[in-house]
């Protein structure tokens, strides 16, 4: 794509319709930095950055420090018989529109607005969360247990526009933490919060290792932190050298682990980031959500007719 059919319509969804037609070309694998891709296409780099977010919330790819930015979404081969079928349906798509007389950048446009708009019309469930790390990872799971495609926002975004968003037909889903900060803005209609806060006593026997065990725990937040602090503060006060730290505290100071004997975290956080645990023998994982009834009260929404 050329800096002149950048020019020619709205640069964010010119930038998305070429990093979408890399993805798909590529399949896998490291895409350019946002730098690079600035100069290549004649964006500002901030644009270029703003799309790529963009792109980790609706999971095409996802972003790390050492890794750089990869290609997330599992895209169908060419051998595949839907992903022939699906072809062969697009190119007849595709010489009908030029046949009309639209244009190539034309033709991508129509193709990058009708996946936008796609994106916001799967599902009438929001979930909504703090920061962007929570909202992929209560996203993943939240889909994976319900089997609905889910639309996420920021707490700050949903505060500005719940007066324009909400229906009767919108089904808020956020943690205990946001709902507190809804509620304050008499909020409440259609909003089931989910427990977010670790069960230590669950995932651990605190009775059975010695009071000195080097524990630590390592949470997306502070406020889960503070949390944490709050609900669990006897086995803390026992188990002196259990600590909490927060994920981009482990980033800045590595060292932090270095005398962990047993590591207490999200799935995810381990997942995506296992450089920073490689030294830990002992790890013990757990889901974001660990709310059963909450579950099956969405599902009793989304059965409403």
């Amino acid at each position: 794509m050329s800096n002149k059919i950048v020019s020619a319509f709205n640069k964010s969804a010119a930038v998305k319709a070429y990093l979408i037609k890399m993805i798909f070309e590529k399949r896998s694998g490291n895409i350019p930095t946002s730098e690079e891709l600035a100069a290549k296409l004649g964006a500002n780099v901030n644009t270029v950055k703003k799309v790529i977010k963009d792109l980790v919330k609706e999971g095409y790819i996802k972003t790390n420090k050492k890794a750089g930015t990869t290609i997330k979404t599992p895209i169908p081969t060419e051998t595949s018989s839907s992903f022939k079928m699906y072809m062969e349906d697009l190119i007849s798509l595709i010489m009908e529109m030029k046949s009309s007389g639209l244009g190539e950048t034309e033709v991508e446009s129509i193709f990058i607005n009708a996946l936008s708009e796609n994106k916001k019309a799967e599902s009438n469930i929001i979930y909504i969360d703090t920061s962007p790390e929570s909202l992929i990872v209560g996203k993943t799971e939240l889909e994976s247990k319900l089997g609905f495609n889910i639309t996420t926002m920021l707490l700050e975004d949903f505060l500005r526009k719940y007066e324009k968003i909400k229906g009767d037909n919108k089904i808020f889903i956020t943690t205990y933490i946001c709902f507190q900060h809804l509620v304050n803005r008499n909020i409440n209609e259609n909003i089931i919060p989910l427990k977010i806060t670790p069960p230590l006593d669950l995932l651990v026997n605190f009775d059975k290792i010695p009071i000195d065990t080097n524990v630590v725990s390592v949470v997306l937040s502070e406020q889960i932190q503070e949390r944490i602090y709050d609900v669990y503060g006897l086995i803390l006060e026992k188990f002196r050298n259990f600590k909490i730290y927060t994920l981009s505290e482990v980033k800045r100071k590595p060292a932090l682990l270095d005398k962990c004997d047993l590591l207490l975290t999200l799935k995810s956080t381990y997942r995506e980031n296992e450089e920073y645990f490689s030294k830990v023998s002992n790890v013990i994982t757990y889901n974001r959500f660990h709310d059963e009834e909450g579950i099956e009260l969405i599902k009793s929404y989304l059965k409403r007719p």
